[in-house]
């Protein structure tokens, strides 16, 4: 036996759901992505022993790719075992496999014998064969599952033996009876060459379930049957395509009396046709059970020829007997009412409308809801008759045969011709909102128009309503039309009244003067005329109501509330309150004279007359009095004295305004305001202020000055140069006859400025107790502090001794310095000479720059005067012990330790100081512009920088996401803020000046193309960014689609990717919520593909699913989109949006 394998290279979409139906069944392997590991990566062998090495070291699903044909050994044994629990895919890769039995009734001459679930496939463009040659085994065993996976397969058996016991090799594919196997068959050519002349051929024998969707069968097709040595359960068939040219024979070796061991099968489709060139018993497409029940066939289309004898269950469905003599089976079709809407009908005219249905077989209609005068005729499916009335029916139609019934719901229309019912309408009144109906009949409902409507009313003709507010009042002639298209126009001439309510025009009466005469007219207007009256008129005035007018001449002020009514009988009266004034001349009077002291609470009356009652104003008053209209009174609290004259003044307007005068005179007691405490200096000018106050002016007496000082009455200040230092305790008192004296105290200290009279210190001894005096001099006693001392020395400043022991040698500048709050501080400086061994006070000598000019100090301490030596500098530098300084040119980079001598007659002592010279070249930033970033695309700068020695690098200003990195010494990173950024770059390296230099950074929004990859085996199609990814699966034999559109490298809208572990399909959306979903129900998250334009204006993406398949397909191509829609798929509309890059 022998197989042929080609490869397909084409792909159509009916290629594309066989190839979908398959990777259903769960044994297609895919390319993993989450892990980087590729489950479906050949291992290649070129032997039989390193075949079954390769499968059984498995362990998990794998392929094993031949480069070399393989001959099996004829051993008695299996060649080639793929064990329960592996599952395989062996890749022919055009070569073969060949077995040779030397023996033909060799039991175990099987090329394959497979317990796993294996796949057998050819990835190659040349023929490949699995061969059993005169073997009593099949070529293939099956006991696992089994997968013949591409249509271009053939399967052929050559000069075999053929036994009909139970183990007989006569079948291309078998199992044995202990254990049943799975096959799917999804198509291949299937042909017996019986050269032995066996009675029966079977291409497949199986014990349980298979599925047939594709092949040629050549032989008797498949034996089914239930177990040959006890009674069990049998498989179930399903055939859903395939040309079948023998006999499918449903066979018990035992009988069959239970549902479960009969065997049974779901054909769906496939062609039957008889076998006039093979044995006995192979002339129809099924074969009668042998014994027991009936197969259990549930047929539901295709083409059978029938064996006579041939009891099959054909339930629900139709058949036909074609003219070649086989039977057509045809499932019922629902029925489904065709018709989508009734032609209108019109009241009184003949009417006829047909309704239409489809379906297997031909449905019979019902129907409900006719109008009156209409019928429905069944057996015409006609409805019929003479409509008596308008109006709005809906119609429900039934459909019914043998696979269901089915209702739908008509409208139909019966139209009438318009009519106005309306014959009058209501007064309307001027200012009053006014509504009124206009009812008008007819279908469809007329429209009507409205035309002579007064001013203020409007028509709406959605509503049919007159409404709004009238602003004339008169008699209007209204013309009404109503329209349909039915019939002619209907029209109506209707009156309209509007009549006005009275009302009072005149809204306030001109002011009258009492003892003046006055005339005013009162105006009213409505229809008819008004009559008005008046009341509440003041003294003198009254009112004619022939003449509608006010008159006489008023006795008394004042502002009076004027009642108007008018009536008319037409609505309510209307009444209005006017306001009368009375109008009178301001008079004012307050008292000549008046007097009061400051800070004392004054009052006086203020009277006038008048109408309007008048304003007051008074001016003149002195600070804290004002004038209290309310009560009519200059009322407060004077804060200032003096002789005041006030003014008051009346004025309502009404002729000239009046006035009066006030003197007012405010006394104040005395008062003074002096220092408590001041200071003043012996022998130098001094000066205070002696403030007095109140009114009369009062007088100063001052007692208790020092000599030298004295009071001046004229600039009121105490005043002189003192000649006495002390505390003097001063008295000052002033006096104006008003209330009692005031007086005040000043404690004034005439003082002596400091003076420090110490002009030099002794020598001290390092180790040796010294003691010394501060003389010091002053009024108030000096405060001193003393500062430089040595260590070991302090100053009390309550003896005004420096004393202790001094711990180091040298000579030191002491300050002394002494105050005490007059004239400036006495300072003194000092040379106090500490003897004793020297020392080396310098710390630290400051970098020094290799051919650059440098000096740095050397301090030492030390009495008598120390020698100094230096040794350890660098070449081109050199001690000065003239001037302590170290200075040149230093010749070499390093770090040295200078060592520093010094000594005197008290001892010697060392310091080591380390001096670092480094290069001397300044930093210089090379780069001079950044490259352009793209969002979310990695980015590498490199900054190039000069100088000796090599300098560091700070970088501000960087977008999130990018950074500076030393060791690479590039700007680098991934970044998604889109925008142009200021990049300040710094080097540095000790060497001055640093280096400084701006560069601008443009990130912005590129884009990717998404590539498309189709999977020809499965049908399932990939999409990627990745092109690696995607040239990894064209090198795996998917076909490369090209790029399908373009997207964005990052916006705010991610595309996220799932990946389905049980079917192999990969599904995309933008929408978080249903990726978590399908999350949820076991999809691994795959992570963001790419970024959808957020948009959403520029290149939609659709997404269409197949609901045979359960795949999805997204595209840009609207043409693609519309093809898939036709062959069946379900348009999901806009998945998300693509970047337009011809913009």
């Amino acid at each position: 036996m022998e197989t042929t394998r080609k490869r397909v290279v084409s792909r159509t979409v009916g290629a594309f759901v066989a190839a979908v139906v398959s990777c259903s069944a769960g044994v297609m392997a895919l390319p993993a992505y989450a892990d980087g590991t590729d489950t479906a990566t050949p291992v290649q062998v070129a032997t039989v022993a390193d075949l079954n090495s390769a499968i059984s070291g498995l362990t998990q699903a794998g392929t094993v790719q031949l480069t070399e044909d393989l001959t099996c050994a004829d051993d008695g044994t299996f060649c080639i075992t793929v064990a329960k629990g592996k599952t395989v895919t062996i890749d022919l890769n055009g070569h073969s496999i060949t077995k040779a039995s030397a023996t033909p009734t060799d039991p175990n001459g099987y090329v394959i014998d497979n317990g796993g679930a294996l796949t057998i496939t050819n990835s190659a463009d040349a023929e490949s064969t699995i061969s059993q040659e005169n073997g009593a085994s099949s070529a293939i065993r099956n006991l696992g599952t089994l997968t013949l996976d591409s249509d271009n397969v053939t399967y052929a058996s050559n000069d075999i033996t053929i036994k009909n016991d139970e183990n007989g090799a006569d079948k291309l594919i078998g199992t044995d009876g202990t254990e049943k196997g799975t096959l799917v068959v999804n198509g291949g050519t299937f042909t017996r060459v019986n050269e032995k002349g066996a009675a029966t051929t079977q291409d497949i024998q199986n014990w349980s379930g298979a599925t047939v969707n594709g092949g040629t069968f050549n032989d008797q097709v498949i034996t089914w049957a239930s177990d040959y040595s006890t009674v069990s359960k049998a498989g179930t068939l399903t055939v859903t395509n395939g040309i079948f040219k023998g006999i499918v024979s449903f066979y018990c070796y035992k009988a069959c009396t239970t549902d479960e061991s009969t065997p049974k099968a779901t054909i769906s489709g496939g062609t039957f046709q008889e076998l006039t060139d093979s044995a006995a018993n192979n002339e129809y497409a099924f074969s009668t059970v042998a014994g027991g029940k009936h197969a259990d066939v549930s047929i539901s289309d295709g083409t059978f020829a029938v064996a006579p004898n041939a009891a099959f269950i054909v339930s629900g469905k139709t058949y036909t007997k074609n003219d070649d003599g086989t039977y057509s089976v045809v499932a019922d079709v629902a029925p489904e009412i065709t018709t989508t809407a009734l032609a209108a009908a019109t009241v009184g005219a003949s009417y006829t409308a047909t309704l239409e249905a489809t379906g297997t077989p031909t449905p019979t209609l019902s129907v409900a809801g006719l109008p009156d005068g209409l019928a429905f005729d069944a057996s015409a499916n006609t409805i019929s008759g003479t409509p008596t009335a308008g109006g709005t029916s809906t119609v429900t139609v039934t459909a019914t045969n043998a696979a269901g019934t089915v209702s739908k719901d008509l409208t139909l229309t019966v139209n009438q011709a318009a009519a106005i019912s309306t014959t009058a309408l209501d007064s309307a009144v001027v200012g009053t909102e006014y509504t009124a109906q206009i009812a008008a009949t007819g279908t469809p409902a007329p429209t009507v128009t409205v035309t002579g409507l007064p001013a203020g009313l409007a028509f709406d003709n959605k509503t049919n309503t007159i409404s709004g507010t009238p602003t004339t009042a008169g008699t209007s002639t209204v013309t009404v039309e109503a329209t349909n298209g039915i019939g002619e126009t209907a029209t109506a001439t209707l009156t309209l009244t509007v009549n006005e309510t009275a009302a009072i025009s005149t809204t306030a009466l001109d002011a009258a003067t009492i003892n003046t005469p006055y005339t005013a007219t009162i105006t009213a207007t409505g229809a008819p005329a008004p009559t008005v009256t008046v009341t509440g008129l003041p003294a003198g005035l009254a009112f004619d109501n022939k003449t509608n007018t006010i008159s006489g001449t008023p006795t008394e002020s004042g502002s009076f509330d004027v009642a108007v009514k008018a009536t008319n009988g037409i609505g309510e009266d209307t009444t209005a309150t006017l306001k009368l004034v009375v109008n009178e001349a301001p008079t004012v009077s307050v008292a000549k004279d008046a007097t009061t002291l400051v800070n004392t609470t004054f009052s006086t009356a203020v009277t006038t007359t008048g109408f309007p009652a008048p304003t007051v104003t008074v001016d003149g008053l002195p600070d804290g009095l004002a004038y209290d209209a309310e009560s009519g009174t200059i009322t407060g609290t004077p804060t200032k004295s003096g002789v005041f004259d006030v003014t008051v003044k009346a004025s309502n307007g009404i002729g000239e305004d009046a006035t009066a005068t006030l003197k007012l005179t405010v006394n104040e007691a005395p008062a003074l305001t002096v220092a408590a405490t001041d200071s003043a200096t012996i022998n130098t000018a001094y000066s205070t202020a002696v403030t007095a106050t109140g009114f009369p002016a009062p007088t100063v007496t001052v007692d208790g000055l020092p000599d030298g000082l004295a009071y001046d009455a004229e600039s009121g200040a105490i005043t002189g140069t003192p000649t006495k230092s002390g505390v003097f305790d001063v008295t000052v008192k002033a006096t104006n006859g008003i209330g009692e004296d005031a007086t005040a105290t000043l404690k004034l200290t005439v003082g002596v400025p400091a003076t420090i009279s110490t002009t030099g210190l002794a020598d001290a001894t390092v180790g040796t107790e010294y003691t010394a005096t501060i003389e010091t001099a002053g009024f108030p006693a000096p405060t001193v502090t003393v500062d430089g001392l040595p260590d070991g020395l302090a100053f009390d400043a309550a003896t005004g001794a420096i004393s202790g022991t001094p711990a180091k040698s040298g000579v030191f500048d002491v300050t002394v310095k002494a105050t005490n709050g007059f004239g400036e501080d006495a300072t003194a400086a000092l040379k106090l000479t500490v003897f004793g061994a020297p020392y080396v006070t310098t710390t630290a000598l400051a970098d020094a720059t290799k051919g650059t000019e440098y000096t740095a100090q050397i301090a030492v301490m030390g009495a008598p005067a120390p020698t100094v030596a230096v040794y350890g500098l660098p070449a081109g530098l050199a001690y000065d012990a003239e001037t302590g300084a170290v200075s040149g040119t230093p010749l070499a980079v390093g770090t040295y330790n200078v060592v520093v001598l010094v000594s005197n007659k008290y001892g010697n002592a060392a310091a080591t100081l380390p001096l670092t010279v480094t290069g001397g070249t300044a930093p210089v930033i090379a780069t001079d512009s950044l490259p352009d970033a793209t969002s979310n695309v990695a980015y590498s700068a490199p900054i190039k920088v000069t100088g000796d020695p090599d300098a560091t690098l700070a970088v501000y200003g960087l977008p999130a996401g990018l950074a500076y990195d030393a060791e690479s010494g590039a700007i680098a990173g991934t970044t998604v803020a889109a925008g142009t950024y200021d990049v300040v770059i710094v080097a540095t390296n000790g060497v001055e000046p640093n280096a400084v230099r701006n560069l601008k950074l443009t990130v912005s929004v590129g884009t990717v193309s998404v590539y498309r990859v189709y999977n020809p085996n499965t049908g399932e199609h990939v999409y990627t960014t990745n092109a690696a990814e995607k040239d990894a699966l064209v090198a795996l034999g998917w076909a490369d689609e090209g790029a399908v559109w373009s997207a964005d490298t990052y916006s705010a809208t991610a595309v996220y990717r799932v990946y389905n572990p049980n079917t192999g399909e990969h599904f995309y959306t933008e929408d978080s919520a249903e990726k978590d979903a399908l999350v949820t129900l076991g999809w691994a998250d795959e992570g963001v593909a790419w970024y959808a334009s957020a948009e959403k204006t520029e290149s939609p993406i659709y997404r269409v699913y197949n609901p045979n398949t359960g795949e999805h397909v997204f595209t840009a191509d609207s043409n693609e989109k519309d093809s898939l829609v036709k062959v069946g798929w379900n348009d999901e509309g806009i998945a998300f949006y693509g970047v337009d890059t011809t913009k």
